[in-house]
Formats: C-alpha cells, sequence, structure tokens
C-alpha cells in the first residue's frame, strides 16, 4: 500500500478487518509493524492500542489485552471512554484474581462520570474487590451492600446486590445465610434474552444468565 497520510489510520483498519476474520497471526504482524514504525502519529496511538487489545479479547488471551488497554486509558481524553476501559480492565484483573488492580481500575470509572449503570456495577464491584483484597471487612461490605439494597435508584439491580451478599456470605462458610440471599436474588432476576447485549462493553450478556443457573443449582442441592 502506498503511504500516504491516510496510511496508518488504513492499516488500524486493516488490523480490526483481520481480527474480525480471526487471521490473528496476520493481524499481530500488522499492529506490530505499526508500533514499530517510527513515523506513526501520536494522535492515532489509542486507536491502535485499542485495535490490538480487541485482537486478543476475541482470542480471549486477557493478560496479552491488558497493557494495550493501559497504554489506551492513559491516552484518551474523554471521560466516558475513559469509564469503558477502565471497565473492561476491571473484569480482566478480576479475572485474574489481582483485586488490587481491580479496585483501583472501578476507581477511575467511579472518577470518569460514567451513566448510572455504569456507575452502580462500579460501585457494586469495587465493595467485593475491596473485600477480596482485605481492604474492607465482612461487616463492612455487607453494610454498603445493604444500603444500595435501600436506594430506590437500585431497585432493577437488587438481584445482583443480593447474589454478591450471597458470595460473601458463602465466603464465609455462612451457609444458612447464602442460600438465604440467593433465593432472594432469584426472586427479584428478571428474565434476560439470549441474544441481550452489555451496554456497557456491547458483549453479549451470558455471564447473568450463567449466575442464575448456578443460583438455582446451588438452592435445589441446599438442604
Amino acid at each position: 500500500m502506498k503511504r500516504t497520510a491516510a496510511y496508518p489510520l488504513a492499516m488500524i483498519w486493516y488490523g480490526r478487518t483481520l481480527t474480525r476474520r480471526e487471521q490473528y497471526s496476520e493481524a499481530e504482524y500488522v499492529f506490530r509493524e505499526l508500533w514499530e514504525d517510527s513515523f506513526f502519529p501520536t494522535d492515532l496511538k489509542r486507536d491502535l492500542s485499542l485495535a490490538e487489545a480487541n485482537m486478543w479479547l476475541r482470542q480471549k488471551i486477557y493478560d496479552r489485552a491488558i497493557p494495550p488497554l493501559k497504554d489506551a486509558l492513559d491516552r484518551s481524553e474523554k471521560k466516558r471512554e475513559k469509564a469503558r476501559i477502565a471497565y473492561i480492565l476491571y473484569q480482566l484483573y478480576d479475572k485474574a484474581g489481582n483485586y488490587q488492580e481491580a479496585y483501583n481500575a472501578l476507581d477511575v470509572v467511579l472518577h470518569s462520570s460514567p451513566d448510572y449503570e455504569m456507575e452502580f456495577n462500579a460501585r457494586l464491584h469495587q465493595i467485593v474487590a475491596g473485600w477480596a483484597n482485605q481492604r474492607i471487612s465482612t461487616e463492612e461490605a455487607n453494610k454498603s451492600l445493604d444500603r444500595m439494597t435501600r436506594d430506590d435508584k437500585n431497585l432493577e439491580y437488587r438481584d445482583q446486590i443480593y447474589y454478591e451478599m450471597a458470595n460473601i456470605a458463602l465466603a464465609d462458610n455462612q451457609k444458612k445465610e447464602g442460600i438465604a440471599l440467593l433465593r432472594q436474588s432469584l426472586s427479584t432476576t428478571k428474565p434476560i434474552p439470549l441474544n441481550a447485549v452489555n451496554p456497557i462493553l456491547n458483549w453479549p450478556i451470558s455471564t447473568s444468565i450463567r449466575r442464575t443457573s448456578s443460583m438455582q443449582n446451588c438452592i435445589t442441592t441446599a438442604p
């Protein structure tokens, strides 16, 4: 391809196309060549980082997605975009069991003027990450979560709050309380269409469906 002013952006889009076609080796080569290009425009490096991160996420190689996402976060100037990127980073850190970094990523989300749904998710999971990282005690976590259940704005999200309270109870070997909270979560869960999409990440919602299934299995096997 002849190099013009539009060449760098065109190559990013070419890498994205290769990613969508699952030609990952070719996409990785394209992105690596762009990073090594000393003339690559600084104002496009955020786009390049996001394209590379997407390539790793699609392959489910989550640890490789973290560095380009962190770079994109540092380069992003829009608060809503920062919130979205930081929330993805939280999910990756949480999946890896790195609760300290997960907690920190949620701090970025909450300081980036997110919409209420993202703010709710960030506050909920920051409490859980803080408890998992022993930054706050079980009692403090439960008090914060209980306050969230009594906030009218969280009425439609109560199933998620009760589910996290149940997880904490079960982790503390309080099986009776944990099962009761799972039942409470299940009773407030709204049906989720199979083709529903997470409005935060534009990813298919599968975790909520799996969560409901696991709750039902746990309750069914409870004495």
